[in-house]
């Protein structure tokens, strides 16, 4: 079995990895937008009623108080909230007071719902984030690009709606994740976890630092970071271990050991099963 240092210095070597023609290159997700626009004045008594919806995912942030239909019924919402509408749901909502603004995009495309999923974004429900100003920004950029249609817009407002839906999820996980302070003492622990891998770390202690408690500490780490404070741990130390092992002078129990692994056969073990090739052999690899 090659090492998989070994595999891409041959595609290198080969020419596999020079640049393909245009023609081969992967095509964008599949995300298209047919209409778009930001700051959008509603007057007084107006009312947006669409009892089948359409069949496209309607996006919205609201600027204005606002009453909305959601899947939970009648719903009141504040100036900065945001609602998915999935296609063929009925959209009915109107300014809580008067008038209403908003920014709002029509989307549509095999890849929309997977990537909804992929960033925890509900549909049909109201949502907060406090950090949208990237919002109509966005918005802004996908229209430019659709009248300009210039070489790749297409590609360019696929990319362009999927930053959108990203920053959305990260700005949501960011509001569940317990507040500005606790997600700053999540990055803080993780930065001083990161600097002291060879350190005995467990959760518990992790935690205390935070402090946090154990169980709530990790719910607030997964939420925060995508994963379990103990598998960043693995992957810091594999990281780490994989570096010190592309020096010749550096024997894969030092490697073990400043990694954060006392038990080098668990080590072993564990890095022929996560990277897939021993450490004995990703250092001969690495040191020629």
């Amino acid at each position: 079995m090659r090492c998989p240092l070994d595999l891409f210095r041959y595609s290198r070597r080969h020419g596999a990895l020079r640049r393909k023609e245009w023609k081969d290159l992967p095509v964008a997700l599949d995300i298209k937008v047919s209409m778009a626009g930001t700051d959008q004045f509603n007057p007084p008594g107006h009312a947006t009623d669409r009892p089948n919806g359409f069949g496209e995912y309607l996006f919205l942030r609201f600027r204005t108080r606002m009453e909305v239909l959601t899947a939970r019924g009648m719903e009141t919402c504040e100036p900065g909230t945001c609602l998915i509408y999935s296609p063929g749901h009925r959209q009915w909502y109107r300014g809580r007071d008067a008038s209403y603004r908003d920014d709002w995009c029509h989307v549509h495309g095999s890849d929309v719902a997977r990537l909804l999923d992929r960033a925890g974004l509900p549909r049909n429900t109201l949502f907060c984030v406090h950090a949208t100003g990237f919002y109509p920004l966005l918005i802004d950029e996908i229209r430019v690009e659709m009248q300009r249609q210039a070489p790749y817009w297409r590609e360019l407002v696929a990319g362009l709606v999927t930053r959108l839906i990203l920053l959305l999820g990260r700005s949501l996980a960011h509001e569940t994740a317990g507040g500005p302070h606790q997600q700053e003492a999540l990055r803080r622990v993780r930065e001083q976890v990161h600097e002291r891998l060879a350190d005995q770390w467990t959760v518990k202690r992790m935690a205390a630092i935070a402090e946090l408690g154990q169980s709530r500490f990790a719910v607030l780490y997964r939420q925060c970071f995508g994963t379990s404070p103990i598998e960043d741990l693995i992957q810091a130390r594999l990281r780490h271990a994989q570096w010190l092992l592309t020096n010749r002078h550096t024997t894969v129990g030092e490697a073990a050991k400043k990694s954060g692994f006392h038990n080098v056969s668990y080590f072993s073990r564990l890095f022929s099963r996560r990277v897939g090739c021993s450490p004995s052999e990703y250092h001969r690899s690495s040191s020629r």
